[in-house]
């Protein structure tokens, strides 16, 4: 690779000196990844990427507004003040 083309952010790793349930030695990865067939970093991409999603909060995308009929539905449900005024307000 040319020192000129871009290289991606990189990231330092320090191994346990002893594994433990929240990391893992130099040599435990070294033999994980040759058994499995990775080099070290696909081997810490692969735990990365199965652990996340188990870990992390997974929400449904919102991919459509809230139609009238939702607007609607919602101040039917939420108690509407009948009195006071408005002095100012951020929306139009």
């Amino acid at each position: 690779m040319p020192a000129t083309a871009h290289k991606p952010p990189t990231t330092l790793l320090r191994w346990r000196e002893t594994n433990t349930p929240h990391g893992v030695t130099k040599e435990l990865a070294a033999k994980a990844a040759a058994a499995l067939g990775f080099t070290e970093t696909q081997l810490v991409h692969e735990a990365l990427a199965y652990f996340l999603p188990r870990a992390l909060p997974q929400y449904d995308p919102d991919f459509d507004l809230l139609t009238e009929a939702d607007l609607v539905a919602i101040r039917a449900r939420v108690p509407q003040e009948e009195t006071g005024t408005v002095l100012s307000s951020i929306i139009d």
